[in-house]
């Protein structure tokens, strides 16, 4: 019999579609007092492998990555999930359509899991309207995707931002000083 076992913390990584950076900036300055400092991995990039966001946030949109300088219980995805979800409706426009689309994820040393309010086959229940979905897994010293995931997190893009997220990550948690987040304040 296995016995339950509490597991790393994960590095929190935040995905980010915008409209504009003063929108990205807006995000950050509410989402660093609760999860700590936010930096940007790598470069901005043209959003345009969907429309789906199109219709309720327009056109030219950008993508990014946001990453927390402090690592995180894994039991916070669905804390952090409604912690952004708070934040979009806070920083949309006064008919209720986003300027910026936020998803948490959790990174560790064998996947990239992400947070989502709509359920599917291959998503897990958390609580509280939460799904966790496993968009990629570690093998062969790459993040390698599954039939679901995003054609965004199929580029090699994307797995090139992961790859340098994974290894600072696993080199923090090596560091007995590295700051753990083991609650959000929503």
């Amino acid at each position: 019999m296995g016995e339950p076992s509490r597991p790393d913390p994960a590095q929190l990584v935040i995905a980010v579609i915008h409209t504009g950076r003063e929108w990205l900036e807006s995000a950050r300055r509410v989402m660093e007092p609760v999860v700590g400092s936010l930096g940007q991995v790598g470069e901005e990039i043209d959003f345009d492998f969907t429309d789906y966001y199109s219709k309720e946030m327009g056109s030219g949109l950008k993508r990014c990555f946001l990453v927390s300088d402090s690592l995180v219980g894994c039991n916070l995805l669905a804390d952090l999930k409604h912690l952004t979800n708070r934040v979009e409706r806070e920083l949309a426009r006064d008919d209720g359509c986003r300027r910026i689309n936020l998803d948490p994820g959790l990174l560790s040393a064998g996947k990239f899991v992400l947070a989502s309010t709509k359920n599917n086959a291959h998503r897990v229940y958390l609580r509280d309207g939460i799904f966790a979905e496993v968009t990629l897994y570690y093998r062969h010293r790459k993040f390698e995707p599954f039939e679901w995931t995003y054609p965004d997190y199929r580029t090699r893009h994307v797995g090139d931002l992961l790859d340098r997220i994974r290894t600072d990550y696993l080199g923090r948690l090596r560091d007995p000083g590295s700051e753990i987040l083991r609650e959000v304040d929503n």
